[in-house]
């Protein structure tokens, strides 16, 4: 088999769809139009070449015509006879063989590497959804993105959860007072208590210091009324002496146990003010505690400890708020990083995009920015048809197959022809029409004479 580009030169089709017998010869970067009435087979002939070209997916379940039991597609490719012969109840039978006679083995993989997608119709493509499109273009421009979305949905859905829960640690937070005089630490309630006892202790031993003095003083003064009445008796003695001269020699003695008693009560006196002294600077010693001040700041340790735990809750509900919110901006961060690298493989991509201006995004293919579907009628073919011929144009086998050619009109016709010359691509135009401007006309399954 010779290099270089092959040319369909002749297509023979017999008892396939709707065609009984249909021979037709093509010149090499030619157009054949095929022109006839609604089913009469024109269509079945561009199925017949994608069942001969493109494999088992392209075949129906029932390919062969009416009651036939065999049918056959044979095209000659310049030097190579490729057939494909169909029985019913069978496999079909592929064959490809060489003008010397040779048969090729594994012929089906010798197809796909003459041609890929012979299918492919401009008009056809102009009819698909956006997303149809967009994944045709993909396979065009050599770029999946499949990888790249998982990744961006992954970094989305990870960014998205950042944020919600920055937004719920904000909001508890925020539903959390802040106490401005609160101490840092809890009031230990335990400590409290032992301080009180501490207090109870040191006034109860104040207290009985008090009870010593008050019973120093009651001995000083039952000492004083001591002094007092021996001094009364002693006034008493004297005056008794001055009258009573006689009873002198024992009014003296008396006096002397008075004056003895007087100087015993005395020596009682002073040693009992010295006590009572000696108490009083004890008892000014005990400063009395405050207990008071402890019992409320017992009373008001409860209030305070729930003043500190929100204090510390609403600080630890900040700082997982300052947490979340880093997670969130390098996620965002990373999720942007990820987009513009999708981007970046999307726009170098782009370079194997057929014509200046196109573009996809992951719904839409956009022509000058705008959804390619208001481009205009004209401006859709001419993209259509770009694509098409890119799909094949590394390949042997160029041909485009358009149906329902009747949608075209006459300019957008030229456009075809046009296009198709330039890339050196022979088209198979089928359409309704009465054969005025027809290369063939088929009727009923057969070539109209």
């Amino acid at each position: 088999m010779k290099d270089g580009p092959l040319s369909l030169t002749s297509l023979d089709v017999q008892n396939i769809l709707r065609l009984k017998a249909v021979r037709l010869t093509l010149d090499p970067g030619g157009v054949l139009i095929i022109e006839g009435k609604n089913e009469a087979g024109k269509s079945s002939v561009l199925r017949s070449l994608e069942m001969l070209l493109s494999g088992g997916k392209e075949t129906p379940d029932a390919p062969i015509h009416g009651d036939a039991t065999k049918g056959h597609i044979i095209a000659t490719f310049g030097d190579i006879v490729v057939k494909k012969v169909f029985r019913k109840g069978k496999r079909p039978v592929l064959t490809i063989t060489t003008a010397d006679g040779a048969r090729m083995q594994a012929p089906q993989t010798m197809l796909d590497k003459l041609l890929s997608h012979v299918s492919l119709d401009p008009v056809s493509f102009m009819n698909k959804s956006d997303r149809e499109k967009t994944v045709i273009l993909s396979d065009l421009m050599g770029f999946d993105s499949k990888e790249f979305d998982a990744e961006i949905e992954r970094l989305y859905n990870l960014r998205r959860d950042a944020n919600r829960e920055a937004a719920r640690l904000a909001a508890v937070a925020d539903a959390t007072t802040f106490h401005e005089d609160a101490p840092d630490e809890e009031v230990s309630v335990s400590a409290l208590m032992t301080e009180l006892q501490k207090r109870q202790a040191h006034n109860a031993t104040r207290a009985e210091a008090a009870a010593l003095v008050v019973d120093g003083s009651r001995l000083v003064a039952e000492a004083r009324d001591a002094i007092e009445h021996v001094g009364q008796m002693i006034r008493s003695v004297d005056l008794a002496i001055t009258t009573l001269e006689q009873e002198l020699a024992d009014k003296r003695l008396e006096r002397e146990n008075g004056i003895r008693a007087r100087a015993d009560a005395g020596a009682k006196l002073a040693n009992h003010q010295g006590t009572v002294s000696e108490l009083k600077a004890a008892q000014e010693a005990i400063v009395p505690a405050n207990e008071d001040e402890i019992t409320a700041k017992i009373a008001a340790a409860d209030d305070i400890n729930r003043q500190v735990r929100d204090n510390v809750e609403r600080e630890t509900a900040r700082h997982a708020v300052d947490i979340a919110d880093v997670n969130r901006r390098q996620a965002d961060t990373e999720l942007k990083a990820e987009t513009d690298r999708r981007e970046k493989a999307r726009m170098e991509a782009r370079k194997n995009l057929p014509i200046p201006d196109l573009d996809i995004t992951a719904d839409a293919v956009l022509y000058r920015g705008k959804p390619l579907s208001q481009a205009g009628g004209s401006a859709e073919l001419r993209v259509s048809v770009a694509v098409a011929i890119a799909l094949n144009k590394d390949k042997r086998v160029k041909l485009l197959l358009i149906d329902d050619a009747e949608k075209l009109d006459s300019d957008n016709v030229k456009v075809v022809m046009e296009m198709a010359r330039e890339a050196e691509f022979q088209v198979i135009m089928c359409r309704v029409g009465d054969g005025k401007t027809a290369s063939v006309v088929i009727e009923d399954g057969e070539i109209k004479a």
